[in-house]
């Protein structure tokens, strides 16, 4: 789902979120990993150390 989708989402499932949320019996999804650059590497994977 892009951050575009969400609104529209949000008016047809969020009273089920909510229903779900408040109790504590929400269990989110895996998260799909994102690929970048040529070499196909997991997206901060291999980056500099901030100080």
């Amino acid at each position: 789902m892009s951050v575009s989708e969400l609104p529209d989402y949000l008016k047809h499932h969020g009273s089920e979120l909510k229903a779900q949320l408040l109790p504590g019996s929400y269990c989110s999804s895996p998260v799909r990993r994102v690929m970048s650059g040529s070499k196909q590497r997991p997206r901060g994977a291999g980056g500099r150390e901030l100080p």
